[in-house]
């Protein structure tokens, strides 16, 4: 299906108990914002990636949500907006990043970045 993508295994709560404890309340938020896109879209694939995937996050950190459906059009900016009104009411610290199936592309740096050091959620 995504010829070229390969995912890395992941585990990465660095030992704290809080950062655990702050990660396992974004994954519920995350879960919560999939949920509602899964309303609109089908997605086949979905990442948190960033600071949180990475378990270098801070109060300031923005939650980066990679989100690949077939059902995105090739207007990734229009459909990022939509992503980003459905997000606000759950946590206005989503940033959703939409890919559909041909821009989710294992060439290109932040996909790789994505499936190398991001949580697969989906």
């Amino acid at each position: 299906m995504y010829s070229g993508v390969r995912f890395r295994e992941h585990g990465n709560d660095k030992g704290n108990p809080l950062m655990a404890q702050r990660n396992e309340n974004v994954i519920k938020i995350v879960r919560q914002f999939l949920d509602e896109i899964q309303k609109s879209y089908k997605i086949e694939l979905a990442f948190l990636y960033g600071s949180y995937a990475k378990g270098a996050s801070n109060e300031w950190s923005d939650i980066d949500i990679a989100i690949v459906s077939p059902d995105f059009s090739d207007d990734l900016l229009k459909e990022r907006l939509i992503l980003t009104k459905l997000a606000i009411p759950i946590d206005d610290r989503i940033e959703p990043k939409p890919f559909n199936k041909e821009s989710f592309n294992p060439n290109d740096p932040l996909v790789y970045e994505i499936t190398q050091n991001g949580l697969p959620l989906i």
